[in-house]
């Protein structure tokens, strides 16, 4: 099993082998089970701080590694009634199952959540925490960090809510990691303790940094989304105006014609391509118009920003294999044929 020493270099690993074994994931190493309901406990573990409380249904042990705090939960079965975990003032907490499906809430907000997910709780106040497993033992731990970790970060504070977050990354790792912490915590000096905590803070601090990341990826598609429409809107409520060019749409909505034409790549396209063919699908549904049949062809190029009529009738022949004119009179004598 894993335990933690300080060297001149660093922190290093060690497997060892120990003869005891704790109740950990789904009762798979012992029922887990207090002495009495309601009672609480003090966990002898060298030079850890250990306490673990039982209750009817479920068991919570608290484990402090030096600068953080870890807390162990374990339902033996669904339950109607949230437990509340405490976290410290001036703490905010990650949540991840190790087994199970659970409900957490907190500051107005609630989340659902499995093993392959991790929530980041930044909202101050307690953990309203609820299994929802109905065939197997819902585990999960909850890790207290210093919230200066956030001030000091080189990215912006976190604000207070509650988010799920996918644990893949360093959040397997932080989650694996503190499994086996608080596992073999019993056997740990108060010097590795501290340093143990100090590598879950690391690895805490990067499972953040990570979702800071995705979150400001995710972000940025957003708003990019959101501009992305608003000019295509304005592209099309201008389709008929010949100074409609890539230039006057950036100006427009005060960005450069470079990260216009990067809005349009993400979209598979250029401005000046996305123009053509609005205006030109504008243009076929004009020529399919009943009410529109009296309009000569060049003003139907002329109303979709089509200046010239040569120039109209060589991109519709291109786009749609005959020039407008032509376009017209077929679909016209089609729709007549299907009607008689």
């Amino acid at each position: 099993m894993l335990s933690m020493t300080g060297t001149s270099g660093g922190l290093t690993l060690m497997v060892c082998e120990t003869g005891e074994k704790t109740a950990r994931r789904g009762g798979r190493r012992g029922s887990g089970r207090p002495a009495s309901a309601g009672t609480r406990v003090p966990v002898p573990r060298g030079g850890v701080r250990a306490t673990q409380a039982g209750h009817d249904d479920h068991w919570v042990r608290r484990t402090e590694l030096g600068c953080v705090t870890v807390q162990e939960i374990i339902f033996r079965e669904p339950v109607v009634k949230a437990h509340e975990l405490k976290v410290d003032e001036e703490h905010f907490a990650l949540f991840m199952p190790t087994s199970g499906v659970f409900t957490i809430a907190t500051g107005g907000d609630a989340a659902r959540l499995g093993a392959a997910e991790l929530a980041l709780c930044t909202t101050p106040g307690p953990l309203a925490v609820s299994a929802q497993s109905a065939d197997v033992e819902a585990a999960g731990l909850v890790l207290a960090i210093p919230d200066s970790i956030a001030s000091s970060a080189p990215s912006r504070p976190l604000v207070p809510r509650l988010e799920v977050c996918d644990v893949a990354g360093p959040g397997v790792l932080l989650r694996d990691f503190l499994v086996e912490a608080t596992t073999q915590a019993r056997g740990l000096s108060a010097s590795e303790a501290d340093r143990t905590g100090e590598a879950a803070l690391y690895l805490a601090t990067a499972v953040v940094e990570r979702h800071r990341q995705v979150t400001a990826q995710a972000g940025s598609l957003r708003r990019q989304h959101r501009l992305f429409t608003r000019i295509s809107a304005h592209i099309d409520r201008n389709l008929g105006s010949s100074g409609l060019t890539p230039r006057r749409i950036a100006e427009s909505h005060h960005i450069s014609v470079r990260y216009l034409q990067r809005l349009f790549e993400n979209n598979g396209s250029t401005p000046s391509r996305w123009i053509r063919r609005r205006r030109l699908e504008n243009a076929r549904r004009d020529l399919r118009d009943a009410a529109l049949r009296s309009l000569p062809v060049r003003e139907i190029g002329l109303r979709n920003g089509f200046v010239q009529p040569s120039e109209f009738s060589r991109a519709f022949r291109s786009e749609y294999g005959n020039p407008p004119g032509k376009f017209r009179e077929e679909w016209f004598q089609d729709l007549r044929e299907s009607r008689a």
